[in-house]
C-alpha cells in the first residue's frame, strides 16, 4: 500500500504489456528478425533488448542487501562518508623532488591517497632501467624525499613494487618509523602481487609466495590498517581479457595467495582482510558496473569457501580506468571515455579509484591531463553526488541479470582453471594467455571491420610485456 510520502510516477498512464511493446518494435524493424536486437558479449553472455520483472525473478533477492553477504550490493550498509570514495593519485616522476611536488599538488587539489610507482630498476632489480617508468628509489632517503611534506598519518600511501614487494615493505615501514607514525595510524598498501609479476615478466621467484606469507603475518600484527596484497587484474584486462577472464584471474590469484597464507599459519580472516582487489572499468558502463558487483559476489564465495567469516569476506575494491580504451589520435575524446569509466566505478561501489589522464596514451601526462583526471572524480563526487546512493544500479533487471551471468560464468571458469593446475601453472604453460589472445584477436577483428567502436588503439607498457612473456 502506498503511503502519502510515495509518488506513483506511472499514475495516469495505461499499463503497457510485452505484446504491445513487441508490436511497436516490429513496426520499427520493418520485417527484420527480432533477434537482431539481441547481442552477445565477448564471454558469450546473451544480452536481451528488454528485461522484465518476471524474467529477473529472484535475482534481486539473491543479491542480498548492502553490507551483507554475498556483498553484491556493497561491502557496507551505510553510505560512503559525505558520498566520497578514495581518490587515488599515481606518482611516478623519475626525479624524487619532482615526485614530491606532484604528490603534494595532488593531495592539495582533491586526491586523498597516493600510489607510488618505483622505477623498473627497483621493480625488476635491473640497474640498467634506472629512472624508467617510475620514481628512482635506491633507498630510504629517496623514498623519504619522494614523500617530502606528505603527512603519512593522514594520507594513505600505496606501492606498486613489482617483484620487489619485500624491499618496498621494508622501506615503507622504515619511513613510518623515521616519521614517528604510530603503526596503528599507518595506512596504505604494500602492493605485493607476485602472480601479477609472473603475468607481466614471465618470471616468479621460487620463494615469492612464502615471502608474501611471512610479510603478511608480520605486518598484520604490527600494522593493522595496511594491506599487503593487491591482486591487480589490469595485467590481463590490458592484454585483452574479457570480463569473465578478468574475474577468473582474480579468483585464481586469490586462491593461490590464500593457500600460501594458510600454509604459513595466517588465520583465514586475517588473510582475506590483507588483500585488496584491483579491477578495471571502461566505456562499457553497464558491463563495468556488473563486473564490480559480480567481483564482490564471487570473492565473498571464495573467502567463505576457505573458511572466512561473512564479516571478513567483504572485499576492498580498487578501480583504475582502463588504458586499452585510450586513443593517441584525438586524445580529447578520452575525456569522455575516462568519465564513463569513472562513473561506472562510482556506481559499481569502488572504495578507491584511479582515473587515467586523457593524454596518457600520448606520452607523459602534463599538469592539464592530471588536473582533468583528478577533477573528473571530484565533479562526479561533489556535483553529481553519485557516491551518496548505495548500489544505485541495484534492482535494475538488466544489471541484476548481467551480474548474475558474470558471477556464474566466472565461478565456472575458475573451477576449470583450478582443475588445470591453478593460475600459476596456467600462466607458466601459456594456456591462460592463449585464451586471452583468442578474445583479443576477435575484438581487434571487430574493430578493424568497424563492427565495434574503437576502444583499443594504444597499448600500455604493462600489456605489451604481458603479451610478449606470459601470454606467449
Amino acid at each position: 500500500m502506498a503511503t502519502e510520502a510515495e509518488t506513483d510516477l506511472a499514475a495516469g498512464f495505461p499499463a503497457a504489456t510485452n505484446d504491445e511493446w513487441r508490436a511497436a518494435v516490429d513496426k520499427v524493424l520493418k520485417g527484420a528478425p527480432f533477434e537482431r536486437l539481441s547481442s552477445t558479449t565477448a564471454d558469450g553472455l546473451n544480452i536481451q533488448p528488454l528485461y522484465t520483472a518476471e524474467e529477473a525473478a529472484g535475482l534481486t533477492d539473491a543479491a542480498g542487501f548492502p553490507g551483507s553477504a554475498p556483498f553484491t550490493r556493497g561491502a557496507d550498509a551505510a553510505p560512503r562518508p559525505h558520498g566520497l570514495w578514495d581518490l587515488r593519485a599515481v606518482v611516478a616522476d623519475p626525479n624524487v623532488a619532482d615526485a614530491a611536488g606532484w604528490a603534494l599538488r595532488e593531495l592539495e587539489r582533491g586526491a586523498t591517497s597516493l600510489l607510488l610507482r618505483p622505477d623498473a630498476a627497483f621493480r625488476l632489480n635491473d640497474p640498467s632501467l634506472a629512472g624508467c617508468d617510475g620514481i628512482r628509489i635506491t633507498g630510504l632517503d629517496d623514498l623519504d624525499a619522494a614523500l617530502n611534506g606528505v603527512y603519512l598519518d593522514l594520507a594513505p600511501v600505496h606501492m606498486e613494487p613489482g617483484a620487489a614487494f619485500g624491499r618496498a615493505a621494508e622501506l615503507l615501514v622504515a619511513l613510518w618509523e623515521r616519521r614517528s607514525v604510530d603503526p596503528a595510524d599507518a595506512r596504505g598498501g604494500i602492493g605485493a602481487d607476485p602472480i601479477g609479476s609472473l603475468a607481466t615478466t614471465g618470471e616468479l621467484a621460487d620463494d615469492a609466495l612464502s615471502e608474501l606469507a611471512e610479510l603478511t603475518k608480520t605486518l598484520s600484527a604490527t600494522h593493522p590498517n595496511v594491506t599487503v596484497v593487491a591482486i591487480d587484474s589490469s595485467v590481463v584486462a590490458e592484454a585483452g581479457a574479457s570480463p569473465v577472464q578478468e574475474l577468473t584471474y582474480l579468483l585464481g590469484s586469490g586462491a593461490a595467495y590464500l593457500r600460501a597464507l594458510a600454509a604459513a599459519g595466517v588465520p583465514v580472516d586475517t588473510a582475506v582482510r590483507s588483500i585488496e582487489l584491483s579491477l578495471t572499468t571502461d566505456t562499457d558502463v553497464f558491463g563495468s558496473i556488473a563486473k564490480l558487483r559480480a567481483a564482490r559476489r564471487v570473492w565473498a564465495h571464495l573467502a567463505t569457501s576457505c573458511g572466512a567469516s561473512d564479516a571478513a569476506s567483504a572485499p576492498r575494491i580498487h578501480v583504475r580506468t582502463a588504458q586499452h580504451m585510450m586513443t593517441r589520435r584525438d586524445p580529447w575524446v578520452n575525456l569522455l571515455r575516462v568519465t564513463a569509466a569513472t562513473f561506472a566505478a562510482g556506481v559499481g561501489g569502488a572504495e578507491s579509484v584511479i582515473t587515467l589522464p586523457f593524454d596518457s596514451a600520448v606520452g607523459e601526462s602534463d599538469e592539464l591531463g592530471r588536473r582533468m583526471a583528478r577533477n573528473t572524480q571530484v565533479l562526479l563526487q561533489e556535483e553529481s553526488h553519485i557516491g551518496r546512493v548505495i548500489d544505485p544500479a541495484g534492482g535494475s533487471w538488466y544489471i541484476e541479470s548481467l551480474t548474475d551471468q558474470l558471477a556464474a560464468a566466472a565461478w565456472s571458469a575458475f573451477g576449470e582453471l583450478e582443475s588445470a593446475g591453478g593460475v600459476i601453472e596456467s600462466l607458466a604453460s601459456g594456456s591462460f594467455g592463449e585464451q586471452i589472445a583468442a578474445v583479443r584477436t576477435t575484438r581487434e577483428g571487430l574493430v578493424a571491420t568497424r563492427r565495434a567502436p574503437i576502444t583499443v588503439s594504444a597499448s600500455s607498457q604493462t600489456s605489451t610485456k604481458f603479451r610478449s612473456n606470459a601470454l606467449r
